[in-house]
């Protein structure tokens, strides 16, 4: 296999994760038309990294028998297959669910299989490049994913939407065929999952770290558009938030508000703002003061979190 034929792993990977963000996206139209909840919403964003933990357990150690360009061409059949009939057939949470499960589980031997192909296609002085470019093209898809969502929305709804990224997903199909057809033979080997790696404390720890990371990571892909655009439209806060003592969600009003570039009113926030830190930050040109506004610099807002901690009492 080319080094040329296998870059072009990078756009199947980005044209497979395009319909993905359809249901971050579109949260509160799922709830409404289905008269789901919450945590029944959860299940269905979730549905898609269940059906990928399944595919990297079983479909990935096929690899070791199997052409991997006949595993990840298979695979995006399967999961843009799953985004086509996504707004086409799914009409309650569980209907969602298990096209969810499809197309995660096509994107596991999509994903990682993919890594092994470029990184075995490239020359080594030019493998770094070339794996770095390709696992970037999994951030491009998901971004596009929630962009493209958003645009389409309020001109074809959640429906037209997803089924318009599912047609464009249909295009990696082909690429996919194109740019694996010349892959090398299966290495050989037992095709199963060898779980003894755990055993090893370095090899553990990087598994749980990247679990939390995870962890943090998804829940925010899932919940923070939906969350946003209801604060954008002023809505009221959830009866949780309510319910938090006046201090804390005065603290979450100064993290959001800022991270919206939104200038907060000090004499409002002057109770949660460490006034110690404001000509530090302000030196470092990190935070402007407006009068009695407060706004993050240009670098603040690069730097986000770090500085709306050092502002909190």
């Amino acid at each position: 296999m080319t080094a040329r034929r296998a870059y072009l792993l990078g756009p199947v990977l980005a044209l497979a994760l395009l319909p993905s963000n359809l249901v971050a996206a579109a949260v509160p139209l799922l709830m409404a038309e289905w008269e789901a909840g919450a945590a029944a919403i959860g299940w269905v964003f979730s549905a898609y990294q269940v059906g990928y933990l399944i595919g990297v357990v079983f479909l990935l150690p096929l690899t070791d028998r199997v052409r991997t360009g006949l595993v990840i061409t298979g695979c995006a059949v399967v999961t843009s297959a799953a985004f086509v009939a996504f707004p086409l057939l799914a009409h309650d949470v569980w209907s969602a669910v298990a096209l969810r499960v499809l197309a995660g589980l096509g994107l596991a031997g999509i994903y990682l299989p993919g890594v092994r192909v470029v990184a075995g296609a490239v020359p080594a002085h030019r493998r770094g490049f070339a794996v770095g470019a390709y696992v970037s093209s999994f951030y491009l898809g998901t971004a596009v994913s929630l962009w493209l969502t958003g645009a389409l929305l309020p001109h074809l709804g959640w429906r037209g939407a997803g089924l318009g990224m599912g047609v464009l997903a249909v295009l990696a199909i082909p690429i996919a065929w194109f740019a694996t057809q010349s892959s090398g033979p299966p290495p050989g080997g037992r095709s199963r999952l060898d779980l003894t790696v755990v055993r090893v404390p370095g090899v553990l720890r990087v598994i749980l770290g990247y679990t939390g990371h995870s962890w943090e990571l998804y829940v925010s892909r899932g919940w923070l558009a939906a969350y946003l655009a209801a604060l954008a439209r002023g809505e009221r806060p959830p009866r949780e938030v309510e319910l938090l003592p006046p201090p804390v969600r005065l603290k979450e009003r100064v993290m959001l508000s800022l991270r919206l570039d939104r200038p907060l009113s000090m004499p409002e926030v002057a109770g949660v703002i460490d006034e110690r830190a404001l000509p530090r930050l302000e030196a470092l040109r990190l935070v402007e003061r407006r009068g009695e506004e407060l706004a993050l610099t240009f670098r603040g807002r690069f730097l986000g979190d770090a500085v709306t901690a050092e502002l909190l009492v």
